[in-house]
């Protein structure tokens, strides 16, 4: 959905690293960029419907859960993960996980700016 440079550059992923595919469980489809190292990011595309989305939201605890406006029909990340937003857009959900090996912020920072850009290609 985005050029691997491009992840890496919002990603804050070093140059050249490597990236692919990564099997899926879902039935989905994922990319993983940096993958095994302090600093990578999986992108993740599976189709679901709304319910499901919803049910799957249901089984993380309120209280840890912040919705974020404006990204898709409804997107929201918890602090258990703070690298990871979940959205759903026509009948998708697009889960984005960054991890940076020296802080949380930075990842949910760059986690929402390539749900951003990924969004607007669902």
């Amino acid at each position: 959905m985005l050029p691997a440079d491009q992840v890496g550059k919002v990603g804050h992923i070093p140059d050249g690293a490597k990236s692919g595919a990564v099997a899926s469980n879902s039935g989905g489809r994922s990319c993983a960029f940096n993958p095994g190292h302090p600093d990578a990011v999986t992108i993740s595309l599976t189709a679901v419907t709304k319910a499901g989305f919803d049910a799957f939201r249901a089984t993380i605890p309120a209280n840890t859960v912040t919705d974020l406006p404006g990204l898709g029909q409804e997107a929201y990340r918890t602090s258990q993960t703070p690298g990871v937003i979940d959205v759903f857009k026509n009948g998708f959900d697009l889960n984005i996980s960054v991890i940076h090996a020296d802080s949380d912020a930075s990842a949910s920072a760059d986690a929402k700016a390539l749900a951003t850009l990924l969004v607007a290609k669902l």
